[in-house]
């Protein structure tokens, strides 16, 4: 009879069977390894953007010259990011109000997911489930829009277009 494998496999066994695979010895890298650094650099990259995204929205100005407000000093621009920030917190205070700062977290969140499923075999990309998580990113900030305008509605604003920006005045005009 053939001996039998032992039941209780070593802590190095199961270490070694789960260990990435190696680069070959030619200098050329994996395709473990490109996936990785990939993963990598698009966290590096979206926490960059990220990071842009708040800095432009913090230091926001009404009075730069972005796409509401094209009187006065074209030259002075007050927001950190230069003209490209004061026109992407512009456009995003219009569109969303006070819920433009979801935008950078999220983008945050998704490319720590992204960077997390590094473990997970590369399953290729997911009509459905990417249109999916389109439309409840809609839904969620349209009615989280439509909540920050009927609570702060009333009240006066620094904004270009309210606390709930284009979105949520929108649907706050849309209930009887």
């Amino acid at each position: 009879m053939a001996a039998s494998k032992p039941a209780n496999k070593t802590r190095a066994d199961r270490k070694r069977k789960a260990s990435p695979p190696t680069d070959s010895g030619g200098g050329i890298l994996s395709p473990w390894r490109r996936r990785l650094l990939r993963q990598e650099g698009a966290l590096l990259g979206w926490f960059a953007v990220s990071a842009y995204m708040l800095i432009a929205l913090i230091t926001y100005s009404r009075h730069d010259p972005s796409f509401s407000y094209t009187d006065g000093d074209k030259e002075t621009v007050h927001n950190a990011a230069g003209v490209a920030g004061a026109w992407l917190a512009d456009i995003f205070y219009s569109l969303a109000g006070w819920l433009a700062f979801l935008f950078p977290i999220l983008l945050i969140l998704r490319a720590w997911n992204v960077f997390q499923q590094r473990k997970i075999e590369d399953a290729g990309f997911d009509w459905v489930t990417f249109c999916l998580r389109g439309v409840g990113l809609v839904l969620v900030m349209t009615t989280a829009t439509a909540l920050a305008e009927l609570h702060y509605g009333g009240d006066e604003s620094t904004l270009p277009q309210g606390a709930g920006g284009i979105l949520g005045s929108a649907q706050q005009r849309s209930l009887p």
